[in-house]
């Protein structure tokens, strides 16, 4: 003879174990699936500027990033020659900032 009371009850527990369960497990999927569209979105992005750009544009990505996002690591990371000849770069291209 089973008790109604502690059936209920267990399935109660259970029940709501189950619905935890799946819960993270939808959490966790579209975690993982938003990181990979994310990184899909950036290659795509990287990808398409890389192949419009000409060669002289990618030249300024180049020595920008060199110059201006390495400084966040290193404060003294080649800034003054690289920023120099980005500058002169713009100056000689007509290359507006």
């Amino acid at each position: 003879m089973t008790d109604d009371h502690k059936t209920s009850t267990r399935n109660f527990i259970r029940g709501g174990q189950i619905l935890l369960h799946n819960f993270r497990m939808a959490t966790q999927v579209f975690g993982r699936a938003l990181v990979f569209a994310v990184v899909v979105f950036i290659v795509t992005t990287v990808g398409i500027t890389y192949l419009r750009l000409d060669g002289w544009h990618l030249f300024a990505v180049k020595h920008y990033l060199v110059a201006h996002v390495l400084t966040f690591f290193d404060s003294t990371a080649k800034t003054k020659n690289d920023l120099a000849k980005f500058q002169f770069f713009c100056r000689k291209n007509s290359f507006i900032l």
